[in-house]
């Protein structure tokens, strides 16, 4: 999808450049890390296990309190939870590391029509877009600035997507082991139907202004780093 492709390109750009790596190498970050997806919360506040589920979604309940529990040994978090001045430091490097990168590679890029289509949404049934939304950063420029709103739209197709599955009968726990079973050429109509849902859901949510959002996501450059 488009919005993958422009959102997610801050990744690629990301470890082109290397700085953000190599500084969470250097406080013994765990890998997987919380500090870029959860940069703005753990900044913002306190979080809780049911706050780190909302972005580790396909992540096994066990897995994600391992990972949490590696952070609390390398003086990341502390308690449940709470980011220590390390975490800090390399959450606010996470964020001004993003500006840097995207501002030249967006440059003069328009933000007033994702800032309106946020601004609509109705959050009653998007938790995760809600968290990542109250937690927003001070923009460092009009390109950072559409960058974090382009993510939120990410966001909430995810809790689409998450209510999707749920209609249709696939526990979060099932949903890679589905989606590998497809790439792998195996007939998925379940699958299918998921994703019929999601994409209807989400078009619901743009308000009717899908057309005008894919027109400025197709003059944005960049790649899907995954």
């Amino acid at each position: 999808m488009e919005i993958d492709r422009t959102a997610l390109s801050i990744h690629t750009l990301g470890r082109a450049d290397g700085r953000v790596r190599a500084h969470m190498e250097s406080i013994g970050a765990p890998v997987p890390s919380l500090l870029i997806a959860m940069a703005h919360v753990l900044l913002k506040r306190p979080f809780s296990f049911a706050d780190a589920q909302l972005d580790s979604r396909y992540t096994s309940p066990d897995d994600l309190r391992r990972i949490l529990d590696a952070h609390v040994r390398a003086g990341l978090l502390v308690g449940e939870y709470e980011a220590t001045p390390l975490a800090r430091d390399a959450a606010t490097l996470v964020i001004e590391n993003q500006a840097e990168l995207i501002t030249p590679f967006w440059r003069g890029a328009d933000v007033s029509l994702v800032e309106e289509i946020v601004a609509a949404l109705d959050d009653t049934e998007l938790p995760a877009f809600r968290q990542q939304r109250d937690a927003l950063p001070r923009a460092r420029s009009e390109e950072h600035r559409l960058l974090m709103l382009l993510t939120l739209l990410r966001y909430v197709r995810a809790d689409v997507h998450a209510a999707a599955l749920a209609r249709h009968g696939i526990l979060l726990a099932d949903a890679r082991a589905v989606e590998a079973r497809w790439r792998a050429g195996e007939a998925m109509p379940v699958r299918d139907a998921v994703e019929r849902d999601t994409d209807a859901s989400f078009l619901r949510h743009l308000g009717g202004r899908d057309g005008e959002l894919l027109a400025l996501l197709r003059t944005l450059p960049g790649e899907d780093s995954r």
